[in-house]
């Protein structure tokens, strides 16, 4: 069923996309900055603990929803991994940045790939040069 839910998350994201969600965005980097200024000691495994403690708590609380769910009717479960997949996947958030950046560089045009991350980044005025402002594409693309 997993292949099913991947599928009717992407169908609804294409039929209805959630778009930006600065409350959400807002929420998670906060949490971002502070699990980075909490663990971020300049070592491997600094960053490791503070993937453990960013990643298993929902992992674990999405799993045992899944289990109880599933244990009630396993048409909830699935109806459970499609929202879960629907919330978090978000392609249609930042995929036409992504591509608009993409061509933009491609066709040579630095000015209007510049243009197009400021606006995706929310930030402006700073002249990058072409490879910081592939790097940076693909920060926010991962981010």
């Amino acid at each position: 069923m997993s292949i099913v839910a991947i599928i009717a998350a992407l169908v609804i994201e294409q039929w209805r996309p959630l778009g930006h969600r600065p409350a959400v965005q807002g929420t998670l980097g906060a949490w971002a900055a502070w699990l980075e200024q909490s663990f971020n000691g300049g070592e491997r495994h600094h960053g490791v603990i503070a993937w453990l403690v960013a990643v298993l708590p929902p992992v674990a609380l999405a799993l045992l929803l899944h289990i109880a769910l599933y244990a009630l009717h396993p048409l909830l479960a699935l109806l459970f991994n499609i929202a879960v997949l629907y919330l978090t996947l978000g392609f249609r958030q930042f995929s036409h940045y992504f591509t608009d950046i993409q061509v933009a560089l491609k066709s040579g045009d630095i000015e209007r790939a510049r243009a197009a991350l400021e606006q995706w980044r929310g930030a402006s005025g700073v002249v990058r040069p072409r490879e910081e402002l592939i790097r940076l594409t693909i920060e926010e693309a991962l981010l």
